[in-house]
């Protein structure tokens, strides 16, 4: 039972080496065949999956990015794919530092339930990302292809596949800040009005009397 699983795998192992091998003989140069075969490849396993360890890594994609290429480098890959996916997972950490950081103080403290939920944020904003970037959320979402990104806001506040609901919090910002911006002028404003509108004297009133002098004792 093991020498056969032992055989089995050996010959998984040799399919795999011949058909790297094969894919690697290739030519590209004159062979318009061989050169969009190897570029779908870089596209789909090299920029697009790398990209998507880079979503999956988060604030480390830069340290999976850079161990990607330096394997290429190290066991000799002929295909390159490595070393673009390396390179993909670079660029998409560094386009993404920011709001990796946001997302990472999302959940206080290193837990593993908490990892797993920022993995899966950032993995369906990628999603995401990849339908809309190879128009591929028109065909998944039945959109019209002459539709334009004006007229495909959702009503939960997103364009296409594209989440822009984060967007509401700067436009509730605003709107908090002009309502208070507006109390404190009322406040300011009609601080020396009473009810009716009417402007209160703010000094007080007094009765005063004319007092001689020499007042004249004799008439009291």
């Amino acid at each position: 039972m093991t020498k056969k699983n032992k055989g089995s795998g050996h010959k998984l192992k040799t399919k795999g080496k011949n058909f790297i091998d094969a894919y690697n003989a290739k030519e590209t140069k004159g062979s318009f065949s061989n050169a969009g075969l190897k570029t779908l490849v870089d596209v789909v396993l090299g920029a697009t999956v790398g990209a998507g360890i880079g979503a999956v890594s988060g604030k480390q994609a830069k340290w999976f990015g850079l161990g990607m290429i330096g394997l290429g480098h190290y066991f000799g890959d002929r295909s390159g794919v490595l070393r673009v996916a390396g390179a993909s997972a670079i660029a998409y950490g560094i386009a993404k530092h920011f709001e990796n950081e946001q997302i990472a103080t999302s959940v206080n403290g290193f837990t593993l339930a908490g990892e797993s939920s920022k993995a899966k944020t950032r993995l369906t904003q990628f999603k995401d990302e990849v339908l809309a970037t190879y128009y591929l959320d028109k065909i998944f979402k039945g959109g019209d292809s002459a539709s334009t990104v004006e007229s495909s806001t959702n009503a939960d506040g997103s364009v296409g596949a594209i989440d822009v609901s984060a967007l509401d919090f700067f436009e509730n910002f605003n709107r908090q800040e002009a309502d208070e911006f507006e109390s404190q002028n009322a406040i300011a404003g009609y601080s020396d009005y009473d009810d009716d509108n009417e402007e209160l004297s703010s000094a007080p009133s007094f009765a005063y009397s004319i007092i001689d002098d020499e007042p004249d004792f004799s008439k009291m």
